[in-house]
Protein backbone atom coordinates (compact mmCIF):
# COMPACT_ATOMS: atom_id res chain seq x y z
CA UNK A 1 0.00 0.00 0.00
CA UNK A 2 1.22 3.48 -0.87
CA UNK A 3 1.64 5.95 1.94
CA UNK A 4 -0.13 9.29 1.49
CA UNK A 5 0.90 12.42 3.33
CA UNK A 6 -1.16 15.59 3.17
CA UNK A 7 -0.28 19.18 4.04
CA UNK A 8 -3.52 21.19 4.51
CA UNK A 9 -3.56 24.56 2.78
CA UNK A 10 -3.74 26.46 6.10
CA UNK A 11 -0.38 25.00 7.04
CA UNK A 12 1.00 26.04 3.66
CA UNK A 13 -0.08 29.62 4.19
CA UNK A 14 2.00 29.82 7.34
CA UNK A 15 5.09 29.49 5.17
CA UNK A 16 4.33 32.66 3.22
CA UNK A 17 2.35 33.70 0.17
CA UNK A 18 5.06 32.49 -2.22
CA UNK A 19 4.09 28.82 -1.77
CA UNK A 20 2.09 28.83 -4.99
CA UNK A 21 4.70 30.54 -7.14
CA UNK A 22 6.31 28.47 -9.92
CA UNK A 23 9.69 29.02 -8.24
CA UNK A 24 8.49 27.81 -4.85
CA UNK A 25 10.43 24.97 -3.25
CA UNK A 26 8.88 22.19 -1.23
CA UNK A 27 10.36 19.86 1.40
CA UNK A 28 12.37 16.93 0.08
CA UNK A 29 10.45 14.51 2.28
CA UNK A 30 7.34 14.42 4.40
CA UNK A 31 9.32 14.32 7.64
CA UNK A 32 10.36 17.95 7.11
CA UNK A 33 6.86 19.05 8.13
CA UNK A 34 4.23 17.80 10.57
CA UNK A 35 1.85 15.77 8.42
CA UNK A 36 -0.89 13.20 8.81
CA UNK A 37 -0.71 9.59 7.64
CA UNK A 38 -3.82 8.86 5.58
CA UNK A 39 -5.17 5.40 4.76
CA UNK A 40 -5.68 4.86 1.04
CA UNK A 41 -9.46 4.53 1.32
CA UNK A 42 -9.68 8.08 2.72
CA UNK A 43 -7.93 9.54 -0.31
CA UNK A 44 -8.99 8.77 -3.88
CA UNK A 45 -9.10 10.10 -7.45
CA UNK A 46 -12.33 10.08 -9.46
CA UNK A 47 -12.79 9.35 -13.17
CA UNK A 48 -12.20 13.04 -13.98
CA UNK A 49 -8.83 13.08 -12.26
CA UNK A 50 -10.00 15.04 -9.21
CA UNK A 51 -8.45 14.13 -5.85
CA UNK A 52 -10.66 13.76 -2.78
CA UNK A 53 -9.87 13.44 0.91
CA UNK A 54 -12.64 12.21 3.20
CA UNK A 55 -15.19 12.87 0.46
CA UNK A 56 -14.12 16.47 -0.19
CA UNK A 57 -11.97 17.92 -3.01
CA UNK A 58 -8.48 18.17 -1.55
CA UNK A 59 -6.54 21.44 -1.25
CA UNK A 60 -2.94 21.21 -0.08
CA UNK A 61 0.32 19.39 -0.77
CA UNK A 62 0.34 15.64 -1.36
CA UNK A 63 3.32 13.38 -0.74
CA UNK A 64 3.28 9.70 -1.78
CA UNK A 65 6.04 7.24 -0.90
CA UNK A 66 7.37 3.96 -2.22
CA UNK A 67 7.00 0.98 0.11
CA UNK A 68 10.61 1.62 1.13
CA UNK A 69 9.59 5.04 2.47
CA UNK A 70 11.42 6.93 -0.29
CA UNK A 71 9.48 9.91 -1.65
CA UNK A 72 7.71 9.04 -4.92
CA UNK A 73 5.51 12.03 -5.85
CA UNK A 74 4.92 15.50 -4.46
CA UNK A 75 2.61 18.23 -5.72
CA UNK A 76 -0.05 20.79 -4.85
CA UNK A 77 -3.82 20.46 -5.30
CA UNK A 78 -6.42 23.21 -5.25
CA UNK A 79 -10.03 22.05 -4.90
CA UNK A 80 -9.03 18.58 -6.10
CA UNK A 81 -7.12 19.78 -9.15
CA UNK A 82 -3.38 19.62 -9.73
CA UNK A 83 -2.00 23.14 -9.67
CA UNK A 84 1.70 23.99 -9.75
CA UNK A 85 4.86 21.92 -10.04
CA UNK A 86 4.67 18.16 -9.54
CA UNK A 87 7.80 16.09 -9.03
CA UNK A 88 7.99 12.33 -9.52
CA UNK A 89 11.03 10.41 -8.28
CA UNK A 90 12.85 7.15 -8.88
CA UNK A 91 13.27 5.01 -5.80
CA UNK A 92 16.94 6.06 -5.65
CA UNK A 93 15.78 9.63 -4.98
CA UNK A 94 16.54 10.98 -8.44
CA UNK A 95 13.86 13.14 -10.10
CA UNK A 96 12.12 11.24 -12.91
CA UNK A 97 9.53 13.74 -14.13
CA UNK A 98 8.91 17.41 -13.47
CA UNK A 99 5.53 18.68 -14.68
CA UNK A 100 3.71 21.96 -14.25
CA UNK A 101 -0.09 21.92 -13.95
CA UNK A 102 -2.89 24.44 -14.06
CA UNK A 103 -6.52 23.45 -13.44
CA UNK A 104 -5.53 19.75 -13.61
CA UNK A 105 -3.91 20.07 -17.06
CA UNK A 106 -0.22 20.13 -17.95
CA UNK A 107 0.55 23.80 -18.48
CA UNK A 108 4.14 25.02 -18.43
CA UNK A 109 7.57 23.43 -18.14
CA UNK A 110 8.03 19.66 -18.44
CA UNK A 111 11.27 17.72 -17.94
CA UNK A 112 12.08 14.01 -17.91
CA UNK A 113 15.24 12.43 -16.50
CA UNK A 114 16.92 9.03 -16.53
CA UNK A 115 17.52 7.13 -13.31
CA UNK A 116 21.13 8.35 -13.35
CA UNK A 117 19.98 11.99 -13.47
CA UNK A 118 20.56 12.67 -17.17
CA UNK A 119 18.04 15.04 -18.77
CA UNK A 120 16.19 13.08 -21.46
CA UNK A 121 13.81 15.68 -22.86
CA UNK A 122 12.22 18.99 -22.03
CA UNK A 123 9.55 21.27 -23.40
CA UNK A 124 6.29 23.00 -22.55
CA UNK A 125 2.59 22.29 -22.39
CA UNK A 126 -0.38 24.60 -22.84
CA UNK A 127 -3.75 23.40 -21.56
CA UNK A 128 -2.63 19.75 -21.69
CA UNK A 129 -1.04 19.87 -25.15
CA UNK A 130 2.60 20.07 -26.22
CA UNK A 131 3.55 23.47 -27.65
CA UNK A 132 6.71 25.15 -28.89
CA UNK A 133 10.14 23.56 -29.07
CA UNK A 134 10.85 20.22 -27.37
CA UNK A 135 14.39 18.90 -27.07
CA UNK A 136 15.59 15.31 -26.65
CA UNK A 137 19.00 14.33 -25.27
CA UNK A 138 21.17 11.22 -25.56
CA UNK A 139 22.91 9.28 -22.79
CA UNK A 140 26.00 11.48 -23.04
CA UNK A 141 23.89 14.61 -22.68
CA UNK A 142 24.13 15.64 -26.34
CA UNK A 143 21.14 17.10 -28.16
CA UNK A 144 19.76 14.58 -30.66
CA UNK A 145 16.27 15.90 -31.43
CA UNK A 146 14.45 19.23 -31.66
CA UNK A 147 10.74 19.18 -32.38
CA UNK A 148 8.24 22.00 -32.79
CA UNK A 149 4.68 21.42 -31.60
CA UNK A 150 1.37 23.20 -31.94
CA UNK A 151 -1.55 21.81 -29.96
CA UNK A 152 0.19 18.43 -29.51
CA UNK A 153 0.98 18.05 -33.23
CA UNK A 154 4.30 18.44 -35.03
CA UNK A 155 4.04 21.85 -36.64
CA UNK A 156 7.22 23.62 -37.67
CA UNK A 157 10.86 22.60 -37.98
CA UNK A 158 12.17 19.25 -36.71
CA UNK A 159 15.91 18.57 -36.49
CA UNK A 160 17.87 15.39 -35.71
CA UNK A 161 21.53 15.21 -34.66
CA UNK A 162 24.13 12.44 -34.44
CA UNK A 163 26.22 11.48 -31.39
CA UNK A 164 28.75 14.19 -32.26
CA UNK A 165 26.14 16.93 -32.36
CA UNK A 166 26.15 17.14 -36.16
CA UNK A 167 22.83 17.95 -37.81
CA UNK A 168 21.81 14.94 -39.93
CA UNK A 169 18.35 15.97 -41.11
CA UNK A 170 16.02 18.93 -40.98
CA UNK A 171 12.44 19.10 -42.12
CA UNK A 172 9.21 21.05 -41.86
CA UNK A 173 5.92 19.68 -40.57
CA UNK A 174 2.35 20.93 -40.61
CA UNK A 175 -0.35 19.35 -38.45
CA UNK A 176 1.72 16.18 -37.91
CA UNK A 177 2.52 15.72 -41.61
CA UNK A 178 5.79 16.34 -43.47
CA UNK A 179 5.03 19.50 -45.36
CA UNK A 180 7.69 21.90 -46.63
CA UNK A 181 11.46 21.83 -47.04
CA UNK A 182 13.52 18.76 -46.15
CA UNK A 183 17.31 18.39 -46.03
CA UNK A 184 19.69 15.56 -45.18
CA UNK A 185 23.34 15.99 -44.21
CA UNK A 186 26.47 13.86 -43.99
CA UNK A 187 28.55 13.56 -40.83
CA UNK A 188 30.94 16.20 -42.20
CA UNK A 189 28.09 18.67 -42.58
CA UNK A 190 27.83 18.43 -46.36
CA UNK A 191 24.42 18.27 -47.95
CA UNK A 192 23.21 14.75 -48.81
CA UNK A 193 19.75 15.52 -50.17
CA UNK A 194 17.25 18.33 -50.38
CA UNK A 195 13.70 18.70 -51.54
CA UNK A 196 10.19 19.21 -50.21
CA UNK A 197 7.16 17.30 -48.98
CA UNK A 198 3.49 18.00 -49.44
CA UNK A 199 1.21 16.25 -46.95
CA UNK A 200 3.73 13.45 -46.29
CA UNK A 201 4.59 12.90 -49.97
CA UNK A 202 7.67 14.01 -51.86
CA UNK A 203 6.84 17.00 -54.01
CA UNK A 204 8.64 19.03 -56.66
CA UNK A 205 12.39 18.78 -57.26
CA UNK A 206 14.64 16.54 -55.15
CA UNK A 207 18.43 16.58 -55.46
CA UNK A 208 20.96 14.09 -54.11
CA UNK A 209 24.70 14.62 -53.61
CA UNK A 210 27.75 12.41 -53.05
CA UNK A 211 30.38 12.82 -50.32
CA UNK A 212 32.26 15.29 -52.49
CA UNK A 213 29.28 17.60 -52.85
CA UNK A 214 28.60 16.71 -56.49
CA UNK A 215 25.04 16.29 -57.71
CA UNK A 216 24.40 12.60 -58.48
CA UNK A 217 20.65 12.40 -58.94
CA UNK A 218 17.75 14.74 -59.58
CA UNK A 219 14.10 13.73 -59.38
CA UNK A 220 10.81 15.50 -60.03
CA UNK A 221 7.64 14.56 -58.14
CA UNK A 222 4.00 15.37 -58.85
CA UNK A 223 1.24 16.49 -56.50
CA UNK A 224 0.36 12.90 -55.56
CA UNK A 225 3.94 11.93 -54.82
CA UNK A 226 4.38 10.16 -58.13
CA UNK A 227 7.82 10.44 -59.74
CA UNK A 228 7.71 12.34 -63.00
CA UNK A 229 11.36 12.49 -63.92
CA UNK A 230 14.73 11.10 -62.81
CA UNK A 231 18.13 11.99 -64.22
Amino acid sequence: MKNYYLIPILLLLSFGSGCHDDDATYPDSAKDLKVNYIEQQEFFEDENGLRYYKGQPFTGVLFTNFESGQLQVTGTYIKGEKDGVFKMFYENGQVQHLLTFKSNLEDGLAENYSESGQLQNKGSYKMGKKVGVWEGYGKSGHLFLKETYKKNLWDGVIEMYDDNGQLVCKGEYKEDLMHGKSEGFRTNGQIRSKGAYKENKKHGTWKYYNEYGSLTLEEEYGDDGEILMSK
